[in-house]
């Protein structure tokens, strides 16, 4: 971890499973450092598609071994994905 005041590190490995540019991307998510210490592959699936002048963004990530561990992603997704949106504002 980093000195106090810093950002924390978070270390994630996975493996890229599909590549579908502009279309798809699908990946295997595992945490090794900072997260919440869970010891289990899950897998992320991104989808964008044109909807008039805007993009739509599917985020479907599974795999979970329970339903707390799923709300716990459920919650970091809903925490980042509207300060992406507002990167694109």
């Amino acid at each position: 971890m980093g000195k106090p005041g810093e950002a924390p590190l978070y270390i994630l490995s996975g493996t890229y499973e599909e590549v579908d540019p502009p279309h798809r991307l699908a990946f295997t998510w595992r945490w090794e450092e900072g997260g919440p210490g869970h010891d289990f592959e899950s897998r992320v699936r991104v989808e964008l598609r044109a909807v008039g002048e805007e993009t739509e963004l599917t985020v479907v990530h599974g795999g979970f071994p329970d339903d707390v561990a799923a709300a716990g992603y459920d919650e970091g997704w809903n925490t980042f994905l509207p300060k992406l949106i507002a990167l694109f504002e």
